[in-house]
């Protein structure tokens, strides 16, 4: 233990400020008590001032994250031209709410690509098929010679392999788009 000189400031139990100047080993059991007494007050009432200040600076802020995440709720597949609400504070929740805009401009132009793209294969694998269809349904209509059904195949043949290239075109497409996702 050290011995050390020190100069206390406390008030006595009749309410008096008191000066303790001197050397002491250990603290004067009042002025523990007094310590003790005011950390008790002040530890709940600090608290509550913080948890009240903190709610109040806050509760702006959780406001418009739950605005926002309403809003993000509601869009879908179906409705991808909808956007997140941008205030003009220019805040970072503004700069989150552009950055996902900006990712939902890129999907609904994705989709809508997809969409375009999936209306052209299915015309053009049409074509061919109906080429297929109706020779063969010309073909049977009357007895033909051999040679006649020789160029049925043949033209039957072609649309197939059309058919063929198309579909491996298409095959490839999707594997270079799942490569670019990974």
């Amino acid at each position: 233990f050290a011995i050390v000189e020190i100069v206390v400031f406390y008030f006595s139990e009749a309410g008096e400020v008191c000066k303790f100047a001197g050397e002491v080993e250990d603290p004067p059991a009042e002025i523990i008590e007094q310590c003790a007494i005011a950390f008790v007050v002040a530890l709940p009432v600090g608290l509550a001032l913080s948890v009240l200040i903190g709610r109040i600076l806050t509760r702006t802020t959780t406001r418009r994250l739950d605005s926002m995440i309403a809003d993000a709720a509601h869009i879908t597949g179906e409705n991808l031209d909808q956007r997140l609400t941008v205030s003009p504070a220019n805040d970072p929740l503004d700069k989150l709410a552009d950055a996902l805009n900006g990712v939902l401009e890129r999907i609904e132009r994705g989709v809508a690509a997809q969409r375009q793209f999936a209306a052209d294969a299915s015309h053009e694998l049409r074509t061919p098929l109906t080429v297929i269809s109706t020779n063969l349904d010309v073909a049977r209509r009357k007895p033909r010679d051999p040679a006649h059904w020789e160029h049925v195949a043949d033209d039957t043949m072609a649309e197939v392999a059309r058919m063929t290239l198309l579909v491996d075109k298409l095959l490839l497409l999707s594997r270079a788009g799942a490569a670019g996702l990974t």
